[in-house]
């Protein structure tokens, strides 16, 4: 078997990027904002589709069911909305990423599901 030379390897590759990129995005329904960034491995924009559809399969997967708060006695909605509108007015002030606040609620309301 003869060794491809490097720009047919690469023909391949981003032909094979390019299917699974669109094939990705008709999926999900969203841009692909890493289309710019295969050039440079640092950033791992290769894996970053397989990253997404994980995260989409562990969040259909571990989802807190909506009912959770009628199993908390000492917490009611109004209270988790106080907490809320407080952990928003934080992330105002302190100017944090968005991922910060919703892992923050996502785990707060997991907490609660549990306890």
């Amino acid at each position: 078997m003869q060794p491809r030379s490097g720009s047919d390897e690469t023909d391949i590759e981003a032909m094979d990027v390019n299917s699974m990129t669109s094939a990705f995005q008709e999926q999900l329904c969203f841009d692909d904002i890493d289309q710019d960034d295969y050039d440079n491995p640092q950033l791992c924009a290769e894996y970053v589709k397989d990253i997404y559809r994980y995260l989409l399969q562990m969040e259909k997967k571990f989802h807190v069911d909506a009912s959770f708060l009628k199993n908390q006695p000492e917490i009611n909605e109004r209270m988790r909305c106080i907490l809320i509108d407080w952990l928003v007015q934080v992330h105002l002030k302190f100017s944090l990423f968005q991922e910060t606040l919703y892992l923050t609620v996502s785990i707060i309301d997991r907490y609660l599901a549990v306890s």
